[in-house]
């Protein structure tokens, strides 16, 4: 009888070790980690950011490592790094999927700035995507001046589909 409930326990690790592969995201981590940098941080969630000094031991340097709340701030303070690349463990939101809208937060910032998915490196258990700062938006390159087309409602507008605004 004591064999039968031994199979569960067995089964539930076994699951729980394939579910979360935590040596896996660690490698990864570790990894992607050492090739950011203070201009060009790693951005992850809040969970794996308060964790990064465990995760990491030892580390040499100012760990490059953000929330996407941090990077919004020291952007406003220290201006845009020129780069930024995103880690997503899924297992964590999996267990907290209220975690999801640090992935629109993260596209929100990306687009109000100008950044461009630039690399994408998915597996089962992670999720890293890396955003280049577009250098120039527009046909104003002498000028530093941005261009976005809008699409009008032709029941408003007529015959006129678009227009610019440059600023």
């Amino acid at each position: 009888m004591a064999v039968l409930l031994l199979f569960p326990v067995l089964a539930s690790t076994a699951y729980q070790k394939e579910l979360k592969n935590y040596d896996h995201f660690k490698s990864i981590f570790h990894k992607t980690l050492s090739s950011c940098e203070a201009d060009a941080p790693l951005i992850s969630h809040d969970f794996v950011v308060r964790s990064g000094e465990v995760l990491v031991g030892e580390y040499d340097r100012h760990l490059p490592l953000y929330s996407i709340q941090e990077l919004t701030k020291k952007s406003a303070t220290d201006g845009l790094p020129q780069k930024f690349t995103i880690l997503i463990y899924s297992y964590y939101l999996h267990a907290y999927p209220e975690e999801g809208a640090f992935i629109k937060e993260v596209t929100a910032y990306a687009d109000h700035f100008h950044f461009e998915k630039t690399e994408i490196y998915q597996d089962k258990w992670v999720n890293i995507i890396q955003y280049n700062l577009q250098e120039d938006l527009s046909t104003f390159q002498n000028h530093g001046e941005y261009v976005m087309d809008y699409s009008l409602d032709p029941a408003y507008f007529g015959d006129q589909k678009s227009f610019q605004i440059a600023w």
